[in-house]
């Protein structure tokens, strides 16, 4: 997951603002019961925006969950959501 925080932020952080900086995210995870990647870069992100840090755009993630063989999907401009196979 470490690696792939750092890719994810590398690309969106403008380092080239700052060329003798070195940022360090440390993300420390307390309870795993899912969706333990999209809340460390949600996470990740409010930080490095608090601290002031240009970025190109912000970064966001999220998770589905999935039941058995089914997906739940929302459908934009529906006001429900549906099961149906991934």
């Amino acid at each position: 997951m470490g690696l792939q925080l750092r890719q994810t932020f590398e690309a969106a952080i403008l380092t080239q603002l700052h060329p003798r900086s070195q940022i360090d995210i440390y993300v420390q995870v307390l309870q795993a019961d899912g969706g333990t990647y999209a809340a460390c870069v949600n996470a990740a992100t409010l930080a490095v925006l608090d601290a002031g840090i240009p970025m190109r755009d912000f970064v966001c993630a999220c998770c589905r969950p999935q039941a058995r063989s089914h997906c739940l999907r929302w459908m934009p401009g529906c006001m429900r959501t549906t099961w149906s196979r991934c």
